[in-house]
C-alpha cells in the first residue's frame, strides 16, 4: 500500500524517507508531501482513492494469496473476516502493538 500511495501522490519513496528521518509528527509529514507532491490531488481524488484502498481485496495471484494466508495463520489462523489488504494491515498493526488476535 505504500507503494500505490507514492505512485497516487507523485513522491519518491527516498525523499520521504530522508524527510521521515527528520522527525516530526503526522502533520508535519503530511504538510511536506503535499508541498513536494507531483500530482495535487482534489478532495474528492483523496477520498475515492482512499475509499477503494480500504475495500481492495487481496491481489488474486497465486503467490499473493499464498502469502496472505501464511500472515494470517501467523496472527490467527481461525480468523475469517480479515478479507482485505486493509483488514490485514489493521490487525497486523493491532497484534504488533500488543493486541490479542
Amino acid at each position: 500500500m505504500n507503494g500505490r500511495f507514492l505512485q497516487f501522490v507523485g513522491v519518491k519513496y527516498a525523499a520521504l524517507k530522508k524527510q521521515i528521518t527528520k522527525g516530526g509528527g503526522d502533520a508535519e509529514i503530511l504538510a511536506w508531501i503535499e508541498a513536494h507532491a507531483k500530482f495535487k490531488r482534489q478532495p474528492w481524488e483523496i477520498a475515492a482513492w482512499s475509499e477503494y484502498q480500504s475495500q481492495r481485496p487481496v491481489d488474486s495471484d497465486a503467490e499473493t494469496l499464498e502469502d496472505f494466508a501464511k500472515a494470517m495463520r501467523r496472527l490467527h489462523a481461525d480468523r475469517e473476516d480479515i478479507k482485505t489488504r486493509f483488514d490485514f494491515l489493521d490487525f497486523d498493526d493491532y497484534c504488533s502493538f500488543g493486541g490479542q488476535a
